[in-house]
């Protein structure tokens, strides 16, 4: 199979699912799709001369593709069916994501036995529950609707929900633990482990520093209060306790430098695994998923002896993850801007770079060249949502992300030495103090 029959029918199931997520195809759309591409690919069996019809032919292939995934992940169908009364019902089930904790209590993402479907759990913030514990719980249940911010913008909330086929939700239910063993045992070890280290953080760093030292490692989905996670929104640095592909490059690295004496494949194949680790228990997140993606195609070429193209890298992630969850393409935002973020830093960084040829120190220019990349590259995403970024979002970024690297090493170091408490503390005070003190000038 040639590289154009492979890129039109990726270019094709890609508007398949836009179009799709849009629009929906119905059946007769996709007969009149399927008919049309047919006449194509006889065209162009009756004259080979004229190659643009076969290249039609397999893009409105690609569209029926990308619909049909789309119809056959989708299972908004049978939430509409789900009947919804004021009385209170009853599910047994499984929580199927770690618990993220909230300043008013913990929530929970449940599967339902026999349901396709999940439903958010609000729930007490004690007792705590946990990834893979099976649950009977019992309340009201309700179906997510989207709401009016403060602005009086509408928050698409029940779209980035069905993303995750979550259509309903619980507000404190009545939970009761089931006695059995969880389905996936790898994940729930590393959860544990994750849990684990999260205490000697804990035990090293006081509130709300640990909080971000949690997040800047691990992703952990802690409180950090309305207030320091406002100015974090407002200063534009809520990225910072996003998982991305710096952390996984800084695990691998360690790996590299740990195992040196050993041959280059051992290396290789260690930090694969580890960094597969590693995103299975942070929660395999959309910016996780797509940055261990890029990073396995990285350590494979290393392997391989090939070159690495980051380009290509990221449009395969993204292709791949849109086969996996077509939902993302349109209603995921943390996709969305992690693609967006990656492609700025891939195309418009080398740019930006040679724009800022004069500055002479190389450290300077290419902070200020990515932190400028990822802005704009992001920049159109958040005005079609009607966002507007302040103008000391640039300062403050500048300002805080050559702290990022020392504040994780820092972070993990503490969760090996809990005694090495105050080295974490700095970074993430200073950059917690930064941040108050730029959203004070905005705001």
């Amino acid at each position: 199979m040639s590289s154009k029959t492979i890129l039109c029918i990726t270019f094709g199931f890609v508007g398949g699912v836009l179009w799709q997520s849009v629009f929906r195809l119905g059946t007769n759309f996709t007969l009149l799709l399927a008919v049309l591409a047919g006449l194509s690919f006889i065209y162009f069996r009756l004259n080979h001369e004229t190659r643009e019809w076969l290249y039609l032919s397999l893009i409105l292939v690609g569209i029926i593709l990308g619909g049909l995934r789309f119809q056959v992940k989708d299972e908004s169908n049978f939430a509409n069916q789900v009947e919804l009364t004021s009385f209170p019902v009853t599910l047994t089930g499984e929580v199927v994501a770690e618990p993220e904790e909230r300043d008013v209590g913990q929530r929970l993402v449940f599967q339902p036995e026999s349901w396709p479907v999940r439903v958010v759990l609000n729930a007490a913030p004690y007792p705590k529950f946990f990834y893979g514990e099976r649950l009977k719980v019992t309340g009201k249940l309700t179906r997510v609707d989207n709401f009016l911010a403060d602005s009086g913008q509408l928050v698409p909330y029940a779209d980035y929900l069905a993303a995750e086929e979550i259509y309903f939700q619980i507000w404190q239910p009545k939970i009761e633990p089931v006695d059995s063993e969880p389905d996936n045992r790898l994940r729930s070890s590393l959860i544990v482990f994750k849990h684990w280290l999260l205490e000697r953080l804990d035990r090293g760093l006081p509130e709300p520093e640990a909080s971000l030292a949690a997040g800047l490692t691990l992703g952990a989905k802690r409180p950090l209060g309305e207030s320091l996670t406002a100015d974090l929104r407002e200063t534009s640095l809520i990225h910072i306790i996003v998982l991305s592909g710096y952390n996984l490059s800084i695990i691998a690295t360690a790996i590299f430098l740990l195992l040196k004496r050993f041959s280059l494949r051992p290396r290789i194949i260690i930090a694969a695994a580890a960094v597969s680790l590693f995103t299975l228990m942070v929660g395999a997140g959309p910016a996780a998923l797509r940055a261990l993606i890029m990073t396995l195609i990285a350590l494979g070429a290393q392997l391989s002896g090939r070159r690495y193209l980051a380009g290509r890298a990221l449009l395969f992630a993204g292709v791949l993850m849109v086969v996996i969850n077509p939902k993302v393409l349109v209603f995921d935002p943390g996709f969305q801007l992690s693609f967006l973020a990656t492609a700025g830093l891939i195309y418009l960084s080398p740019l930006i770079t040679k724009w800022l040829a004069r500055l002479r120190s190389p450290i300077t220019r290419e902070l200020i060249a990515t932190t400028l990349a990822a802005q704009l590259a992001v920049l159109p995403w958040f005005l079609s949502k009607g966002i507007i970024l302040s103008p000391l979002a640039l300062p403050a970024n500048l300002l805080v992300l050559p702290l990022v690297p020392l504040a994780m090493f820092a972070g993990f170091a503490t969760m090996l030495v809990p005694a090495l408490g105050l080295f974490a503390w700095l970074p993430t005070h200073y950059i917690l103090v930064l941040a108050h003190f730029v959203a004070n000038l905005i705001g």
